[in-house]
């Protein structure tokens, strides 16, 4: 099921390697192709294939968002993924402990235009 991802080969290459990384990948997106899909990703299927939390929706905030410590807080409380959309160059502070853990998931996501 291609949940309206382009018929594009590498396009549904990449989307397999984001799905199943162990670690955060970066996404380089300028056509805004994987953002919607990876939340519509999770908000069908859920954030892991545990039953502690079916169909649960990642949480998606913009790096440049002030109360962005506080959502990836309790995200991570919540065992919840995170999208964080709009990063440029940096990785702002608050994910750098949390990309550490093999255990969270994140997703960085950038146009970079």
């Amino acid at each position: 099921h291609l949940e309206e991802l382009p018929r594009d080969s590498l396009v549904l290459e990449n989307a397999v390697l984001i799905v199943h990384s162990l670690r955060a990948p970066a996404i380089i997106d300028p056509d805004d192709v994987f953002l919607p899909w990876l939340q519509n990703h999770f908000r069908l299927h859920g954030q892991s294939e545990s039953e502690e939390n079916p169909g649960s929706e990642a949480v998606c905030c913009s790096c440049h968002e002030k109360d962005l410590t506080e959502k990836i807080d309790i995200a991570v409380m919540s065992n919840k993924v995170i999208i964080v959309r709009d990063l440029l160059h940096d990785i702002p502070d608050p994910l750098i402990a949390i990309l550490q853990e093999k255990s969270k998931k994140i997703y960085l996501h950038t146009r970079l235009e």
